[in-house]
């Protein structure tokens, strides 16, 4: 029976050709909760998100959803969305093909309109993903993130390589549309300020200690 405490890491760990990448990680996502993980390049953030959607597994430790433990489930059935600094449209499909990418065509329409209203891109069903800017391709990879409704969404530093102000923008649109959908995330960044403006919680990733 599902106790509906969301996503609970606990002493995880990962290494990678002898080298220690994550120790004793421990994080809690509650349900409808944004949480912030923050650390400096090379503290294993992405690694650790990998872990969580499903394609990469963990040296050791437990990742669990609803206290269900998952950490050997596969990706596809993990119901996790993940989106990347980098969009990774498909240069070959419209915005519309883009988001409905992977849902069952009765209702594929309704969801992709419902979608592009909640980003701000209504109308936008038809445009060439090549002709986005970096912004709207960014919120165009968020609402295909979205549209089979994923229990959990991932944020790898979507916002990396906007500028100051659209990336401010930004995480305050995320976080407005994460509460109206009832998603919960995990945001990583290197960025203080983003996270503040982003999340309900902050919590600090410091790469492992060098053993003695």
């Amino acid at each position: 029976m599902s106790d509906h405490t969301g996503l609970r890491v606990r002493d995880l760990a990962i290494d990678y050709e002898g080298r220690a990448i994550l120790r004793d990680v421990n994080i809690d996502v509650h349900p409808d909760e944004i949480v912030a993980l923050l650390g400096p390049s090379g503290s294993g953030k992405s690694s650790l998100l990998r872990c969580i959607a499903g394609v990469q597994q963990p040296s050791i430790g437990v990742i669990a959803w609803d206290g269900e433990d998952i950490t050997t489930t596969p990706a596809h059935r993990r119901r996790i969305g993940l989106v990347f600094q980098d969009p990774l449209l498909f240069p070959h499909r419209d915005v519309g093909a883009n988001i409905g990418f992977g849902l069952a065509a009765e209702g594929r329409p309704q969801r992709v309109a419902e979608l592009l209203e909640l980003v701000g891109l209504a109308g936008f069903e038809r445009r060439d993903v090549a002709t986005l800017s970096g912004g709207e391709a960014q919120r165009v990879a968020l609402a295909r993130a979205l549209a089979p409704r994923p229990r959990l969404l991932l944020l790898d530093e979507p916002f990396g390589a906007l500028d100051r102000d659209l990336r401010d923008r930004l995480a305050v649109d995320v976080r407005t549309l994460l509460r109206a959908q009832g998603t919960p995330a995990l945001h990583v960044t290197h960025d203080r300020e983003e996270a503040a403006l982003i999340a309900d919680r902050v919590v600090q990733l410091a790469p492992p200690t060098a053993a003695p």
